[in-house]
């Protein structure tokens, strides 16, 4: 090889990472995504949560607290995509200044 740094070993790990990411918020909009959350979040903030049942209380926090899990893993997963591809471009770039 010519000068350069040769081929992008990150390439494989930022098309990984977008992948999750995609495969994240996905599932967190098949479950209702932010809508859901901001109703489930209004229902047990409301005083007339603690009037319904202990079954029904579990039920709507079991959901809340899955909706909040599946909004943090989906941004979770966007910003390490996000941080692997300024990675992955800035490494190209590198390349490219120095090829000879």
């Amino acid at each position: 090889m010519q000068g350069g740094v040769g081929p992008n070993p990150l390439t494989v790990f930022t098309g990984a990472a977008s992948f999750k990411s995609l495969y994240n918020t996905a599932s967190f909009q098949a479950a209702g995504g932010a809508a859901a959350l901001a109703r489930y979040a209004g229902i047990s903030s409301r005083s007339g949560f603690a009037l319904k049942s202990a079954a029904s209380q579990g039920r709507i926090l079991s959901r809340l607290g899955r909706l909040s899990s599946l909004a943090k893993a989906a941004s979770t997963a966007g910003t390490v995509a996000n941080l692997l591809n300024a990675a992955s471009a800035a490494y190209d770039i590198y390349g490219c200044w120095n090829k000879q």
